[in-house]
This record gives structure tokens, sequence and C-alpha cells, in this order.
């Protein structure tokens, strides 16, 4: 499953600017489908985000699906949007649908 998030952070790809360990964030307010997002993101040298761990490095093993979810709607939904309904839950979309994103890219460590 192709992993489109959609919640606020507010990190940057600038050297000067916070990062977590070697990798570096930047939240987009713009709406976009996956495919022109993830374009958005190469353009800058990255991807979208869809790296996920604990600062101690150990895996990720959390979700908060809303009830229901995921349901692959009409055998379409490939994609993750996160803050959905009310409760602000995960759900499963189309990845036509107009989302914010991150971009993320590793940086590189100069010894």
């Amino acid at each position: 499953m192709i992993f489109f998030f959609f919640f606020f952070f507010f990190f940057f790809f600038l050297q000067d600017l916070p990062k977590f360990g070697t990798q570096c964030f930047k939240y987009f307010s713009d709406l976009k489908p996956w495919a022109e997002a993830e374009k958005q993101c190469l353009n800058l040298g990255g991807n979208l985000d869809d790296v996920w761990f604990w600062s101690d490095g150990s895996e990720f093993e959390y979700s908060d699906w809303h009830t229901g979810e995921p349901n692959n709607g009409g055998g379409n939904e490939h994609c993750v949007e996160m803050g959905y309904g009310g409760e602000k839950h995960w759900n499963d979309a189309h990845c036509d649908t107009l989302l914010n994103f991150i971009c993320y890219r590793t940086t590189r460590i100069n010894l």
C-alpha cells in the first residue's frame, strides 16, 4: 500500500533547520493527488514520507484506522490519509484524492 500522509508536521529540508537524525521533513499545505505530490518531492531530492520509526530506532507498530477501515472501497483505495473524520483517524483513500503531504529526504553526514 502506498502511504500518502495527511497531518501536520513543520520540519524542513534546509541544513540549519530541525531534522530527525539523518531524516529531514517538509510539510506542504498544497492539495495534490499522490502522483503529483511524489513528483514535487522527487524534484526536491526526496520522496513522499513513508518512514516510520521511534526515536530509539525501534520499529513503529502503531495504527489508528477509522472504524471499518481499511476497506479498499471499490477495490481502488491504495493510499492512506491521516486526520480522517471527526476523531482524526486513518482512512484508505483513492490516490487521486487531493491532500496535503509531507516530503522527506536523508541528509548527508559530513565527517
